[in-house]
């Protein structure tokens, strides 16, 4: 588990580091929020690095889906910090119910404004259908809550699984703040620290892939590639 104790020291180091910044250094404050600043390049070259490792682990047969997993997303999250590239080349991005859509996470963002509107005109239907979702969900649940113990195995305690449920819980947050119930620079600077956090545990949840490989070359093709760097 040594990825997992590593990726989450360089989260408290990085959450200390930006709390330091935040209430004692106002003077690079800006660093933390803005837009195309250090804290969302920082964000970018993760996201690279991962998809770059995720070229890497293709080669090998059997990951060659969670191989796929890390490209994709690396590449995505890549995008989605640098705005797709709208504003380093002065891309016209759409712009839809007021918002311009220059990132994935964007899609979210409209998709809650559209769900929003949909609330406030629709209150009593919205309800009844929920009410309705809630009460079939609780009948297949108990209907079927046998074939769900036996099919649903135990959590697993592998560090690859683990740092992907941070990853998961830190770009979820991000999102949900994203949202902008609260205007301030706390709520932005946190934002951007979090889609951090999470291109970190995505980068160690790629790493704890990397094995040494095995020394029979019977099976080189179906062995981790071993991360070697210079020096």
């Amino acid at each position: 588990m040594k990825y997992v104790g590593s990726c989450f020291a360089v989260l408290v180091v990085c959450m200390l580091a930006a709390v330091t910044v935040f209430l004692w250094l106002p003077g690079l404050r800006s660093y933390l929020y803005v837009e195309d600043s250090l804290v969302e390049y920082l964000t970018a070259a993760l996201y690279l690095f991962t998809f770059i490792l995720g070229l890497g682990l293709l080669r090998v047969r059997n990951l060659r889906t969670k191989a796929f997993f890390f490209v994709a997303i690396g590449f995505v999250g890549f995008l989605d910090e640098l705005s797709c590239g709208a504003r380093f080349f002065g891309w016209e991005m759409p712009v839809v119910h007021g918002m311009r859509i220059d990132g994935l996470h964007d899609l979210f963002g409209l998709g809650y404004m559209v769900v929003e509107e949909q609330v406030r005109s629709n209150t009593s239907w919205l309800l009844l259908y929920l009410f309705g979702a809630i009460v079939i969900t609780v009948i297949l649940l108990v209907m079927y809550r046998q074939k769900l113990r036996r099919a649903i195995p135990k959590v697993p305690h592998e560090p690859t699984f683990v740092l992907l449920s941070v990853f998961a819980v830190l770009a979820a947050s991000s999102l949900i703040l994203d949202l902008g119930f609260w205007r301030h620079q706390v709520r932005y600077a946190a934002e951007e620290l979090l889609e951090m956090g999470a291109a970190i545990a995505l980068l160690f949840c790629c790493l704890s892939l990397y094995r040494r490989p095995s020394p029979s070359p019977s099976v080189q093709s179906d062995t981790v590639p071993r991360l070697r760097f210079p020096g």
